[in-house]
């Protein structure tokens, strides 16, 4: 089933690349609502983190990376403490 909250970047602004989340109400077009990732999967991961109680701002930060960034992030960390 497709998720009409997420389309291309393009459909709204043909010099942007990536993906978009809408948070906009239902029937309603608010740009301010407009959440950008970079890959579909991103988005999806933020809906889900959306629909589970998170904020927006700590779902945001937290689908920004890719799993093997976060993993580095987490290894650069245990690193500091060896």
């Amino acid at each position: 089933m497709k998720n009409n909250r997420i389309f291309k970047a393009c459909e709204v602004n043909c010099n942007k690349d990536g993906w978009v989340v809408d948070l906009s109400p239902e029937n309603i077009v608010n740009p301010d609502c407009y959440w950008y990732f970079k890959t579909k999967k991103q988005c999806k991961q933020f809906l889900i983190l959306i629909s589970d109680g998170w904020d927006i701002k700590a779902a945001n930060e937290a689908c920004q990376f890719t799993e093997k960034q976060i993993i580095n992030k987490l290894n650069n960390c245990w690193n500091l403490y060896k």
